[in-house]
């Protein structure tokens, strides 16, 4: 290895980390902040317990990351996962996205969660439906 200034070049390096310091560059992965699942899982015991199921974009694993740690929260409330599932889709999918039958407090909550971890999910309310569905696109 060669120091020239603030400039360093390894040759053949095989191991540890040479440089100072290691900047990403580009998109990080999305995550629900450990603090913002303390606060979601806080706020939502001391509401009625709602079912959800999760989607998630088959072969995602940033995705699918991101979906474990959304359901996690959510069971350490004491909802109830009815469904974990990935799937094929059409077209391509991003970010998140609610569909909820009604906006309660508890999916305020959990939107306010998501936002707080940065992740500003669109919210959709469809009478129709009998849980809480929460779909994990790939990352925007």
């Amino acid at each position: 290895e060669l120091h020239h200034g603030s400039i360093i070049y390894s040759v053949n390096q095989s191991g540890g980390q040479i440089a100072h310091s290691i900047t990403n560059i580009g998109p990080q992965p999305r995550r629900l902040s450990p603090a913002a699942a303390s606060t979601l899982a806080r706020a939502l015991r001391a509401l009625p317990t709602l079912p959800f199921e999760i989607e998630v974009v088959d072969g995602d694993s940033e995705a699918n990351r991101l979906a474990h740690q959304v359901k996690d929260a959510l069971v350490a409330a004491g909802w109830e996962c009815h469904a974990f599932a990935s799937s094929k889709f059409p077209s391509h999918v991003a970010g998140v996205t609610i569909s909820t039958p009604s906006t309660g407090a508890g999916v305020m909550a959990l939107v306010d969660a998501l936002n707080v971890s940065g992740l500003w999910p669109k919210l959709a309310v469809q009478p129709s439906l009998n849980r809480i569905h929460v779909l994990i696109g790939s990352q925007l």
